[in-house]
């Protein structure tokens, strides 16, 4: 069975990967983690996609450096590093003044769940959701989560000051209202999207 760990980062998937001794393999290989092309999954594939509130994302990306060059990060997850690039390195303000997701966290998100080719059945799970849902996780893949513990956010976007939380909120305006409204953890089968989404 290939296990298929998905998401755009500030997830909690590095240490689920680690936590359940899967394989990080990059474009070279047969997965990327960070892969926006829902076509990588092989027959037989189990993919989970973990997604989050992108506010609390894109305030993770910045603390793990991913918003200084070279932006391999971006890169992974399909985003303009082009837009990136414009500085060498971005600091929050600046990032939040832009007011564009480079990283495209919705779009990466969207375009997963609305593949209308998808030959394979794959389970999305809310980061809030996990310390719930984890065992499901481990049952479609038959693997152990009893050693799984939920972490408490480092990045929390109600934190920072409140300008900072309204520049954060303009950047995802509506994309943000529709990631909020997916179920905690849902499972789409070959061939349906969005309109088939119920609470798993």
């Amino acid at each position: 069975m290939n296990k298929y760990l998905l998401s755009t980062g500030g997830v909690g998937t590095v240490y689920i990967r680690k936590l359940l001794g899967l394989k990080k393999t990059n474009e070279r290989g047969l997965v990327s983690p960070h892969s926006p092309d829902p076509t990588i999954v092989k027959p037989g594939g189990r993919p989970v996609y973990v997604f989050g509130d992108p506010l609390n994302q894109v305030l993770s990306l910045h603390r793990r450096h991913f918003m200084r060059s070279p932006y391999m990060h971006c890169k992974h997850v399909g985003g303009d590093i082009n837009g990136l690039r414009q500085r060498k390195e971005w600091t929050l303000q600046q990032y939040l003044s832009n007011g564009i997701d480079y990283f495209r966290i919705a779009e990466h998100l969207f375009r997963w769940i609305d593949f209308a080719e998808r030959n394979y059945t794959i389970m999305f799970v809310k980061y809030s959701g996990l310390s719930k849902y984890m065992p499901r996780v481990g049952k479609w893949w038959n693997v152990s989560t009893a050693a799984f513990q939920f972490r408490k956010r480092r990045s929390d976007w109600r934190k920072i000051p409140e300008k900072q939380q309204l520049l954060l909120k303009a950047m995802f305006c509506d994309s943000r209202k529709r990631i909020l409204a997916l179920p905690t953890c849902f499972v789409l089968e070959p061939g349906e999207g969005h309109n088939a989404i119920t609470q798993a």
